[in-house]
């Protein structure tokens, strides 16, 4: 698990980078970090989507499983509930609440968090994972000069979170065909680039609302082996 273990060191350092010297960080420097973060998640989502390809998975089934988890996300307003679940917390809470229900949600809900660690279980591949971790140092650094010191605490709930996703992975990695695996990793490479247009600030998109496609993709996949 060292992918999430670096993720978490990375929320940790960030806080305390952003909770220490927040005010001397201008909002110019936070675009270009952004920036860098938001090219080098185009590459990743691109390479795993191609990878998962070639490893068996369809892009036929990866396109429709994100067609029926866009609809099905939308129909379930998924970015609503989350949205709105979090403004409820925030408004019974603290300031310390405020911060720290911000920053699991950005830390926890999101494709790189669940794909990255059972990528990391059944390939060995921590590359999700240490891409993942240098968007959430970025994201902690915000939120950190933002919130204070008190974000770190979303480091141990992020570090429970992908391991409950490594752990299902590692267990059930004999038992799983390869292209059921792939179908999912290329599913999140494509969901990978949907977080691109966000991070340049060139498009808002609810990339929450496609989350059921990591589910559509293997029961697709698995329809189609038994015709």
């Amino acid at each position: 698990m060292l992918g999430t273990i670096v993720n978490a060191g990375t929320i940790i350092a960030g806080t305390a980078v952003g909770a220490t010297f927040g005010s001397r960080f201008s909002e110019k420097y936070r675009e270009v970090l952004f920036t860098a973060v938001g090219m080098i998640a185009l590459v990743v989502g691109m390479r795993t989507s191609l990878a998962a390809v070639n490893h068996g998975s369809s892009i036929i089934i990866i396109m429709i499983a994100l067609v029926l988890g866009g609809v099905s996300g939308a129909a379930a307003d998924l970015h609503g509930r989350l949205a709105r679940a979090a403004a409820r917390l925030a408004e019974n809470g603290s300031r310390f609440a405020e911060g720290l229900i911000t920053a699991v949600i950005f830390f926890c809900v999101g494709t790189l968090s669940i794909v990255g660690p059972m990528e990391s279980a059944v390939h060995g591949d921590n590359t999700m994972l240490y891409v993942n971790a240098c968007m959430d140092g970025i994201t902690a650094l915000a939120l950190g000069a933002v919130y204070g010191y008190g974000i770190m605490a979303a480091a141990p709930v992020l570090f429970c979170w992908q391991g409950m996703f490594y752990l299902g992975a590692w267990i059930f990695r004999e038992i799983l065909p390869e292209y059921l695996l792939s179908s999912i990793t290329g599913t999140g490479g494509m969901l990978i680039m949907m977080s691109v247009p966000v991070l340049l600030n060139l498009k808002k998109i609810n990339t929450a609302d496609y989350l059921p496609a990591l589910v559509w993709a293997p029961v697709l996949s698995l329809g189609c082996s038994l015709f």
